[in-house]
């Protein structure tokens, strides 16, 4: 009479790789989780595991009402956050919170099958928000840590479980099954990676059935709308990759211009409150001129139609900005559907980046920007808040007078004054209040790229010369491969655009006159070079230091993502074709269907073929021979029982008459070869061969 096996309970080393299997499922979310979900959900992970050292045998089932108040608790914040529970953020954080809730309630080995089913779920839905190298590494590491978790369910037998529950006594510890789950483990893992390349190379690159908005609120901001002492410096002490330049003519290194021609540009900043920068709200200035329009306004016929001087022609990798001004080189034109020209001469796309954003561009040469100001824009680009900065409003007006007020020697003035003044430029410039413009100029005189634009702005249009600050980046380097351009952060950058009659706008980047080497040498090396921009004392040093060691490795990680976005999750269509076309020679979608699966089933059939060869029962030299002879003679119904011995087989054919005499023969020689102490190999050797000779002229059949 056989016993039932009651359900199987999760033991501790079981319960214990599905907790960690989960801290390394919900890491990467929580870039994308509310920051209050993650809280909750690495507390209650941590709680779980602290309560399951208590029971080194079983793990433990906390009460059901914890269960209650942490899934609500976790409702309220979805709810909160999100004001819904559909759509792709709330969607996945619900995904995650029912995971949550099926963790605490772990009771049979088939609940664990089923959390870690949904782990899997979990694990998938972070590419729905960044198809980063990050998130893939963190996908595999997630998919091991589960089907580890997956194997330590299965480690003992069932019936293990149930004769130690009946003499109720714990599974000695001493032994540990799961030693050896790492070896099966990566023999999974690499049986699953030449399938893995044939699918990625043969599988047809199918348009998308559905189209899935995700609405990345969490992506990165850099450069800002706004500019007031302190912003740009405290920008551009990070190596964070800003954009990507490639060169559409694969020429880049011929193409490029200057560093020190570099300005990409970002916003035009014409609005002045006495400390903050701002763009100009209005609608003449902000509303663009789409691609392909049909209708152009004045100012853009001016500029562009029918005398362009094209440049440097090149393609633009944006990172997330969460914004919709774009940048390119001064002055840009882009043929780019979705992306517009603003009256201020940049670019603006019809939509915010929240994802890795590409477009192209081309530098505009010699172009000659409203010859002709209007009014409205003069206005603009003159104002300044009424008693402000008093000290530096009537120096400027008495220079320009001694100028003979014109414009180009007054501008020219204050760049030589900067230059012979022991101005410094310095990424910790001393805190500015009050009246921050007359404390630059005439008490600190220690600022960044925009403490110089500012003031250098200001002095323009207390002279009345229209002026406005403009940011985005200037410099940039080479990447690793010398293929692509790099701009960074760190390459943020502020400079000023005055209005001259004849020639319209010009471009003066004050910081030149006191740092030339920041717009020669580009901001990397400038600040590889010279500590001092730091700042002073030990923590200066301190910063320098970190910036040597991280900004390589920073360089370094940047280019492995662009080659990942490049070649893994770009590989779309076009260059699925043009691969198997080089490779095989394949054009026919259908022929290629055929490939993957004949390559496919191939490689299958291998692995099964290698899995049973690695399986299949080897017999011993001396057995051989005689296995042989038991499926000769299982044709008669004297074959061998699999709990037979060879003896006692032996001995059950001597029963026959016609098989005695062989069998007792072989009986000797069997005993001989596996019992006798032969040390010989050549002894051992002639017996087995005289056993294969009696297998061979064994009689025919039985008497």
């Amino acid at each position: 009479m056989s016993t039932l096996i009651p359900p199987q309970p999760i033991r501790y080393k079981q319960f214990v790789s599905i907790i960690a299997a989960q801290f390394i499922i919900f890491f990467p979310h929580v870039f994308h989780l509310p920051v209050l979900f993650s809280v909750l959900t690495f507390i209650t992970l941590a709680g779980l595991w602290l309560m399951a050292r208590r029971q080194k045998v079983f793990h433990p089932q906390p009460p059901k009402y914890y269960q209650y108040i942490i899934v609500a608790a976790g409702l309220a914040i979805i709810l909160v956050t999100y004001r819904t529970i559909i759509g792709v953020d709330a969607g996945v954080a619900f995904l995650a919170l029912c995971l949550l809730g099926k963790l605490l309630e772990l009771k049979q080995r088939r609940d664990s099958y089923i959390a870690l089913t949904l782990s899997l779920f979990v694990v998938a839905s972070l590419f729905l928000f960044e198809q980063s190298i990050f998130n893939a590494l963190m996908a595999v590491l997630a998919i091991l840590a589960v089907f580890y978790a997956l194997l330590q369910q299965n480690i003992n037998p069932d019936l293990l479980y149930h004769h130690s529950a009946q003499l109720k006594t714990n599974i000695p510890e001493a032994i540990n099954p799961s030693a050896g789950l790492w070896k099966p483990l990566l023999r999974l893992f690499l049986q699953a990676i030449p399938l893995l390349i044939v699918l990625f190379i043969f599988f047809p690159r199918l348009p998308p059935l559905w189209s899935v908005p995700v609405n990345q609120s969490q992506g990165k901001t850099g450069m800002s709308d706004q500019m007031s002492p302190g912003n740009i410096a405290s920008l551009s002490q990070s190596t964070e990759l800003a954009f990507r330049v490639l060169d559409t003519q694969n020429n880049l290194n011929r193409n490029l211009p200057a560093r020190s021609e570099l300005y990409w540009r970002g916003l035009a900043l014409s609005q002045f409150d006495g400390v903050t920068w701002s763009q100009l709200k209005d609608y003449r200035a902000d509303n663009p001129v789409w691609s392909g329009m049909q209708y152009q306004p004045e100012w853009f016929r001016q500029a562009y139609a029918g005398k362009l001087n094209r440049g440097f022609e090149y393609q633009v990798l944006l990172e997330p900005t969460q914004q919709q001004w774009l940048f390119a080189l001064d002055v840009p034109y882009s043929n780019t559907r979705g992306i517009g020209l603003t009256r201020e001469y940049n670019l603006k796309s019809a939509r915010e980046v929240y994802r890795r954003f590409s477009y192209e561009a081309v530098q505009v040469k010699n172009l000659q920007r409203d010859t002709q100001l209007p009014d409205w824009l003069a206005q603009v680009n003159l104002r300044l808040p009424s008693n402000s900065n008093p000290r530096s409003r009537q120096l400027a007006q008495q220079v320009f007078n001694q100028m003979g007020r014109n414009p180009e020697r007054y501008a020219d003035y204050w760049l030589n004054w900067i230059r012979r003044e022991n101005f410094v430029y310095t990424l910790e410039p001393p805190v500015l209040s009050g009246q921050r413009i007359d404390q630059f100029l005439f008490e600190s005189r220690r600022g960044f790229c925009e403490h110089y634009s500012s003031a250098y702005t200001f002095l323009m249009r207390a002279a009345g010369i229209p002026a406005r600050v403009v940011v985005g980046y200037q410099g940039g380097q080479l990447s690793p491969d010398q293929q692509s351009w790099e701009v960074r952060q760190l390459d943020a950058h502020a400079w000023v655009e005055i209005w001259l009659a004849g020639r319209g706008w010009v471009r003066v980047d004050p910081t030149a006159a006191v740092a030339p080497e920041r717009v020669e040498k580009g901001m990397n090396n400038f600040m590889q070079e010279n500590q001092q921009v730091f700042g002073e004392g030990v923590m200066s040093q301190l910063r320098s230091s970190q910036f040597r060691f991280l900004g390589q490795a920073r360089i370094w990680a940047d280019y492995a993502s662009y080659l990942w976005q490049r070649d893994v999750v770009g590989f779309d269509q076009s260059q699925q074709q043009g691969l198997l076309q080089r490779l095989f020679g394949i054009k026919s979608m259908y022929v290629q269907v055929a490939w993957m699966v004949g390559i496919f089933v191939s490689l299958l059939a291998i692995i099964v073929g290698v899995m049973w060869w690695r399986r299949r029962k080897v017999w011993h030299p001396v057995d051989a021979p005689l296995q042989r002879l038991s499926r000769k003679l299982a044709k008669e119904n004297l074959g061998r029982g699999e709990a037979e011995g060879m003896v006692n087989w032996l001995q059950r054919l001597s029963a026959y008459p016609t098989y005695q005499k062989p069998a007792q023969e072989l009986i000797q020689l069997y005993q001989k070869a596996r019992y006798a102490p032969i040390t010989d190999e050549a002894t051992q050797a002639k017996v087995i061969l005289q056993m294969k000779k009696l297998v061979s002229s064994w009689p025919n059949r039985k008497e």
